[in-house]
């Protein structure tokens, strides 16, 4: 800015009479300097505005700035309006001003008060014209006096002066407008009798209302006079420093901030101060004020007259500085000014309340002032004038002061303008004492975690040792600085290293931290350009055809284009996330065969759902490498993917401690430079510090920036400045710290610091450029970042795309941010959001949710709707199902809170989405909230009673039948927007088919089936009841109805125009169901080899429990073991708890059959740790099988406990499947044998028990013919239980013959076993133990070899204890 705008922009600040004044007097300002002048005063002030700014606040900071906007628009037109009537303005006081009409030097007074009075009459009309704000209409009142007017300078103190404007007048003017009502104007005594040819209403003392005049012909008004450079220190002594320090350095358009304050109003209760009387007593005790208020650090803002005397407007934290205890200095500088008030004989009213506030400039371009808005300033006015001689303050001041100061409670206060009564407090002086030192530390020096992480580079290094390690602490506990030692440390023992940063920005991309790594350890960083780096990806994946197909995945993680294929084009969204994931595994893998490698993903707390999910797979599965993750403490919001990875085995955990006295102050002086302290400055820091890294080091610094401590030479000496004031004139927390040190940087570099924190935690140099507002100050940006950066408030890191920097902590982020106004904020997200968009055909996709970010926070809800829906549909495709929730709630919240309402299929979309990606995630209620929200926008509904669901299936069957008979005769969808209504309804029916069958609601899973069913047949999409179809085959199949089952199988292959895998599990499992061991176990090994290519691991585990299952019944219960053991290995890496229970607890029969009790018992503790997470099956798969295992352990009591609820759970769910017999035959089976072990103990349970048992799995065998064997050998133990042996051998041969008939081994032999334990030593016994041992030989079985063995001895009169399972 040029120096006559310069001046212009600061002469707008001031009254053009006082910037006359000073043309005409060059000498001022200086005590004592006054000028009278005869004129005509006006107070205008807007009713209705103390309402609406309470209702303002209730929507936080933003609130105070769109105050300070509705009062920039109304006194915009004020000014207007007074200007062109000749006045000026004096003063702005809150939501009022002040105006001056000069008499002409002849004596002209009344047409000075025929002026004032029109202009009134004329900001009137403008006023009532206007529309009501917020439901709110405001009005204006207004009050005149004339008379002489003194005008005169006041205060002084360290250069700081203010312009008063008093006298009779100015009480006049304030009694007049007291008296008047919202629309009226009133005259004073003096000033009506002035105003001729007028009609009005006598009010009392207060004057007269004007109700009609005639109208004054408005002379020309006079320009500015021209404001010489000779003014500007004149000028200047007038305004705040702040004023004056970014106009001086052009940034005039950035004086708006938000600041928390403590604001007091100090009212000299003096009538004849205002009536411009005793001007000498005024001055003393304004100096006074002064005095006091700069001692500790305060500002006086403004000094101005009502009709009780003359009101100080102060504050504590605005610019330049701030302070953590501004409260405490407030109250202090309160009490400390009662004495000499007192002395001079003048009383007073003191208020102060604390609070985040707007601090800026209102009015407009030819006047302006700077001031604070906000419900804090109110609420302090408000306790000044309660407190008549006395000191009143609000709750928070009491609460961030009360450390320093004690304070009387007192009654609560009903206030104009404030809804609720208010809290009200007197502080008194509190009792010097030093505060108690802090804790102790427990970890000292950082040794302990530096020689592990040192270890753990060593092990690297050497002997190609990886693992993981897990550095915790709170924000400036020192983690990134362990964490650059350690980097140092490997770079210098050759390791190769890779960083990555976790990103606080909304909805950045999926695997954002791991992006930097990867293209670092891949080869791609540094490369000239997308070709280049893609090329030399396919380079390094050629090795492997297979996974060369997936290749398209990695354009979303890294730096390349590779063309989308056929492999991947119609994969799900859960199937490209976790294919994505595993090349990322087997990439990683590759890398640390050549060499190992050391990869630190530091702020690991922002990490997204899919990099945790990344971080635990490469924990488990690459073994070269050593993964160091830097976080803070998570607390409850922990994702699960942490918990597992921290309390993993080869995960070492080291937590940060605060450090020691002695090393914090090792750590300043390396900080300073310097070799030690002076003994008061680090009791200083231990005291205030108690042992925080960064705490101590900011501390430190600004102690060394604001010249406490000098440093010369590598020594370390206190300044001149006083060591008494260091605990009142500093900052005690982080966030007063680094506000403080932002206050003492230049305007440029405070202007830069806040521009770069708009564009996150790291943001180039070249961003930087290009979005910075103020274009003079571009060509100095490398020489601010490199004083930020040795100010330690900025960093440069190494990039091979130009200068990189980075808050030195996440913390100055914030507080720059912080500090910008909502408006600077929109416009520099604005910038950025544009200057993104045009990178967007390179780097589109992992843009959108950047550009959602910055153009929400723009305040472009539509722009941000555009690029948020793009994001989610990124997710969604693959799979990041915690992003995908996300991004469309924040979405769903962003359309609701716009003016227009949504397209309603927009929505139905979202909340499908929504209601799909809870369902993934195991959030049912969430998935159904959404669902329900889907289907209503979609004009479908879910039925709410058992009575409307039947109803609804009835429908549906119906419907159902009608379209297998005329379906290729039915008109297809009329539309897109009516085709995809349909398959949208049909996605989510099929989401709540899968829903209902876990939960045990089978009238409700048939009807979602066959709802989903007939939407996808009515939309000609198929693929989108994928789960329907199955059920319905599978279901259809046990009715022995073939041809139907094969019809809903084929339906969903021929939709995607190959063998879809979960169609082939599925029907393999329906084969093994009926005995058809061959195709059912090709089917699910042909499934599972699909579910392998397509990396689909939900499927892959579904796919290896059908042949596990298969393999046991039909096979060797080895084989079956090692199908589940993999199940397990996939389910762990992928973290799919359902599966991982799943695994779990159903390799529990199989290791009893192998002997291997001890592991069935540490499998099942391991489940029962999961079992808050698990679905009701899954937990009855839990309590059947952990049934069995305790009553192997002699553990009775626990046998009653998981049968109870095992049956309790089993009443509930009316349907069991095939995969479920091992379980139930587990849960009989203990039941059984604890009525064996019960018998003669007069217990009746256990009997109890074993009959409701098999009485399910008499129910089961009906539908699933391969439990029938079984079935009829329990049903015969049951038999001999109850002393009925005939009966016993019947079954048990029914037992063997069916066993025989399906080719089932492991029941044939168990057959066998009830056979031999129960006959007469003889032949058949010798017959029946021959044959049995021979089965179990050959399947391995180890559990019923035992069993044979303890048959040695004669038949005893009551059944054998010993068990073949």
């Amino acid at each position: 800015m040029n120096f006559p705008s310069r001046l212009h922009a600061l002469a707008a600040f001031l009254p053009g009479s006082l910037v006359r004044a000073l043309q005409e007097d060059t000498s001022r300002p200086r005590a004592g300097a006054l000028r009278e002048q005869q004129g005509a005063v006006l107070f205008a002030d807007l009713t209705g505005f103390t309402a609406m700014a309470e209702a303002l606040e209730n929507s936080g900071p933003s609130g105070a700035e769109r105050l300070r906007g509705i009062l920039d628009t109304f006194f915009s037109r004020l000014i207007d309006t007074i200007l062109a009537h000749g006045g000026d303005i004096l003063r702005f006081a809150g939501d009022a001003l002040v105006a001056l009409w000069p008499a002409d030097p002849d004596g002209e007074l009344p047409r000075a008060v025929r002026l004032a009075a029109q202009c009134a009459r004329a900001a009137q009309s403008l006023i009532e014209g206007s529309e009501p704000v917020d439901g709110v209409r405001l009005r204006l009142k207004v009050g005149i006096g004339a008379g002489t007017v003194r005008l005169s300078d006041v205060g002084g103190e360290k250069g700081r002066w203010d312009f008063l404007a008093s006298g009779e007048p100015l009480l006049e003017m304030a009694q007049a407008a007291h008296s008047a009502q919202p629309g009226e104007i009133i005259l004073g005594p003096r000033a009506w009798p002035l105003l001729h040819e007028a009609q009005g209403k006598p009010r009392g003392n207060a004057g007269w209302k004007l109700v009609a005049m005639e109208p004054v012909p408005l002379s020309d008004v006079r320009p500015p006079e021209p404001v010489t450079p000779e003014l500007a220190p004149a000028l200047c002594a007038y305004l705040p420093r702040v004023v004056t320090h970014r106009l001086e350095a052009g940034h005039g358009q950035w004086l708006s901030e938000f600041r928390t304050v403590t604001v007091m109003f100090i009212n000299l209760d003096e009538p004849g101060f205002a009536a411009g009387q005793r001007p000498e007593e005024l001055q003393r005790a304004l100096c006074t004020l002064q005095s006091v208020l700069f001692r500790y650090g305060g500002s006086a803002n403004q000094v101005v007259v009502d009709d009780k005397g003359v009101i100080m407007v102060a504050a504590f934290g605005l610019p330049p500085l701030s302070h953590e205890d501004d409260a405490a200095r407030a109250a202090q500088t309160a009490l400390d000014l009662r004495g000499p008030l007192k002395a001079l004989g003048v009383p007073y009213r003191l208020g102060l309340a604390t609070g985040r506030v707007f601090c800026g400039t209102t009015g407009g371009a030819t006047r302006r002032e700077y001031v604070m808005v906000g419900h804090t300033v109110n609420l302090a006015a408000r306790l000044m004038q309660a407190a008549v001689g006395d000191v009143l303050c609000d709750a928070t001041t009491l609460r961030q002061a009360s450390s320093r100061l004690r304070f009387e409670t007192l009654a609560p206060l009903k206030m104009r303008g404030i809804t609720h009564p208010v809290p009200v407090f007197r502080p008194e002086q509190g009792t010097e004492s030093a505060e108690a030192p802090g804790p102790s530390t427990r970890l000292v020096g950082r040794q302990e975690e530096r020689s592990r992480l040192a270890s753990a580079v060593r092990a690297l290094a050497e002997r190609g040792v990886g693992g993981t390690l897990l550095l915790e602490g709170e924000a400036g506990m020192g983690k990134s600085v362990l964490v650059g030692e350690m980097i140092e440390r490997a770079r210098a023992a050759g390791l190769n290293t890779a960083l990555g940063l976790g990103s606080s920005v909304e909805g950045s991309p999926v695997w954002h931290v791991w992006r930097a790594v990867l293209s670092r350890l891949l080869g791609l960083e540094g490369l000239p350009d997308e070709a280049t780096r893609t090329t030399r990806l396919m380079e390094r994946l050629s090795a492997w055809p297979e996974q060369e197909a997936w290749a398209p995945l990695l354009n979303g993680v890294l730096p390349v284009q590779v063309p989308e294929n056929e492999a991947v084009r119609h994969m799900t969204a859960a199937l490209r996330a976790a294919t994505t994931r595993e090349l990322l595994v087997q990439l990683l893998d590759d890398c640390t065969r050549e060499r190992p490698r050391l990869v630190v993903l530091d702020d690991a707390h922002w990490m997204d759902s899919a990099s945790w999910e990344l971080a635990l797979a490469v924990q488990r599965r690459v073994k070269r490498l050593l993964l160091v993750l830097s976080t803070r403490p998570p607390g409850e919001s922990a994702p699960a993917e942490y918990r597992q990875l921290r309390d993993s085995p080869g995960t070492a955990h080291l937590p940060l401690g605060r450090m020691s006295y002695d090393d914090v102050l090792t750590l300043v002086c390396q900080r300073l430079g310097v070799r030690n302290l002076p003994a008061q400055a680090a009791t200083f820091i231990r005291d205030r510090a108690e042992g925080h890294p960064l705490f101590s080091e900011e501390l430190t610094c600004a102690l060394r920036d604001a010249g406490y401590l000098v440093i010369e030479r590598g020594e370390c000496r206190l300044g001149a400045r006083s060591l008494e004031k260091l605990a009142m004139e500093l900052p005690g927390t982080i966030q007063g710290l680094i506000t403080s040190r932002i206050d003492r940087l230049t305007q440029q570099q405070q202007l830069t610091l806040k521009v770069a924190s708009v564009l996150g935690r790291a943001f180039s140099f070249e961003l930087l450029r290009d979005v910075h507002p103020v274009e003079a100050d571009r060509p100095t940006l490398p020489q601010q970042l490199a004083e930020l950066e040795r100010l330690d408030l900025v960093q440069r890191e190494d990039s091979g795309s130009g200068p990189v920097y980075a808050f030195k902590h996440v913390l100055i982020q914030e507080a720059a941010y912080h500090l910008m106004a909502f408006a600077q904020r929109r416009e520099l997200h604005r910038a950025v959001a544009l200057l993104h968009e045009r990178d967007q055909e390179e780097r589109g996709e992992q843009l959108q949710p950047l550009l959602a970010h910055h153009w929400r926070l723009a305040e472009q809800p539509e722009r941000a709707l555009e690029h948020l829906e793009r994001a989610a549909e990124a997710a969604v495709s693959r799979g990041a199902h915690a992003e995908t929730v996300a991004l469309l709630k924040r979405a769903l919240g962003l359309a609701a809170s716009g003016a227009e309402p949504m397209d309603t299929m927009r929505e139905a979309r979202w909340s499908a989405r929504l209601g799909a990606a809870y369902h993934a995630l195991g959030e049912t209620e969430h998935s159904l909230r959404h669902c329900d929200s889907a289907l209503r926008l979609l004009g479908q509904t879910r039925p709410g009673t058992r009575a409307g669901w039947g109803g609804r299936l009835a429908r549906e069957v119906v419907r159902h039948v009608g379209r297998m008979l005329l379906g290729r005769w039915l008109p297809a969808p009329r539309s897109e927007e009516e085709r995809e209504r349909l398959s949208l309804a049909a996605s989510i029916f099929s989401t709540l088919s899968e829903q209902t069958f876990y939960a045990g609601q089978m009238l409700e899973h048939f009807t979602a089936n066959f709802a989903a069913v007939n939407l996808a047949e009515t939309a000609r999409d198929f693929s989108t009841a994928t789960a329907a179809y199955n059920s319905l085959g599978y279901m259809a199949g046990l009715g022995r109805m073939d041809g139907l089952a094969r019809r809903y199988f084929r339906r969903v292959s021929a939709s995607v125009d190959a063998r879809n895998p979960p169609t082939d599990i599925v029907e393999g499992a329906l084969h093994l169901t009926f005995g058809r061991w061959e195709e059912g176990l090709r089917l699910a090994e042909q499934g599972i080899a699909g579910a392998r290519r397509h990396n689909n691991p939900f499927t892959l585990c579904t796919g290896l429990e059908v042949l596990g299952m298969g393999l046991e019944l039909a096979r060797e219960p080895g084989a079956a073991q090692y199908v589940r053991e993999s199940m397990l290995a996939v389910a762990n890496d992928v973290s799919n708890v359902i599966n991982v229970l799943w695994a779990l607890t159903e390799m529990t029969p199989t290791l009893l059959l192998l002997a291997r009790l001890e592991e069935a018992a540490e499998r099942l503790r391991e489940a029962e740790v999961l079992l808050a997470l698990a679905d009701p099956l899954n937990v009855l798969r839990f309590r059947c099988n952990a049934a069995l295992v305790a009553q192997r352990q002699g553990e009775h009591a626990r046998v009653l406990v998981h049968a109870r609820e095992a049956l309790r759970l089993l009443r509930q769910r009316p349907l069991l499947v095939w995969s479920d017999l091992t379980s139930l035959t587990s849960l009989v089976q203990a039941c059984l044998e604890l009525w064996e072990t019960a018998r003669g103990a007069g217990d009746s349970e256990p009997r109890a028990l074993a009959i409701a048992s098999l009485r399910v799995l008499r129910k089961v065998s009906r539908l699933h013919p391969t439990a029938r064997s079984r079935t009829a050998r329990l049903e015969g133990t049951r038999a001999w239980l109850e002393g009925r042996p005939e009966r016993a051998q019947v079954l048990w041969q029914r037992a063997l013959e069916l066993a025989r008939t399906w080719r089932m081994p492991t029941d044939e032999g168990l057959a066998h076993y009830e056979l031999a334990r129960t006959s007469a030593l003889g032949g058949t016994r010798a017959l029946h133990l021959s044959r049995a041992r021979h089965i179990f030989e050959h399947l391995g079985a180890k559990g019923p070899l035992q069993a044979l063995d303890a048959l040695e001895a004669p038949l005893l009169p009551a059944p054998a204890k010993a068990s073949a399972l």
